[in-house]
């Protein structure tokens, strides 16, 4: 089975397939039900990342120096987690190297140097993950962008009602790259929890407010 969008083929092997689709079963079925679609976009892209990482290796290999390295500051605001983290802050700071994969879809692989979450008590962290962006102006790669990304964070205490110290960072964002310019700001939406992956899964989500410096690579990259 092979599917073509312009240079992006899919040619998933039969086995990967078997297993992810026993994987999906295992989501929906056995975990809890307000969680599985959470799980749902968690596995949707990484087997996205992974079936375009076994097809399109070439191609990755020539888009993948045509590069940028995207740092970014972003303060947000914890909205939910049932009362016990209504007025808790978290400062988070990310280092990624971006590529172009096909117009007018980019893929970065992040890293979170910074992780600090204000309550009671200071909870430090840090950790990685993988982002997909959608941009209007393809060509340039700038203006109006969308972001989806999932990170695994690792922190210094247990947060309250969650027995992990590992956790997903799941985000969805809305953001403005300034033409002829490295600047870009952004709004996203946060979301951690450890995906029943732990006895206690009290999660939190929070808004965000960030800023964001490119420094490109590759000249192409930057016309």
């Amino acid at each position: 089975m092979t599917f073509v969008y312009g240079k992006f083929i899919i040619n998933p092997h039969p086995q990967l397939i078997d297993k992810t689709i026993r994987f999906l079963l295992y989501v929906l079925i056995m975990r809890k039900r307000q969680n599985w679609l959470y799980h749902f976009c968690i596995v949707s892209i990484l087997f996205f990342s992974v079936f375009y990482a076994e097809n399109n290796y070439a191609l990755i290999r020539s888009n993948f120096d045509e590069s940028r390295i995207k740092t970014e500051l972003m303060v947000s605001d914890v909205f939910s987690g049932r009362g016990v983290r209504l007025k808790n802050q978290n400062i988070t700071g990310t280092i990624e190297y971006e590529w172009n994969i096909f117009h007018p879809f980019t893929m970065g692989v992040r890293g979170y140097p910074l992780f600090l979450y204000f309550s009671d008590k200071l909870i430090y962290g840090f950790g990685g993950g993988i982002t997909n962006r959608y941009f209007t102006n393809s060509q340039n790669k700038s203006g109006v962008y969308v972001e989806l990304g999932i990170s695994l964070i690792w922190h210094s205490r247990y947060f309250p009602e969650n027995s992990a110290r590992v956790n997903f960072f799941s985000e969805f964002g809305i953001g403005y790259k300034f033409l002829g310019d490295n600047l870009q700001l952004g709004v996203k939406i946060h979301h951690l929890s450890n995906g029943n992956t732990a006895d206690k899964n009290l999660g939190w989500n929070d808004y965000s407010l960030g800023v964001g410096y490119s420094f490109y690579s590759h000249e192409k990259f930057k016309k």
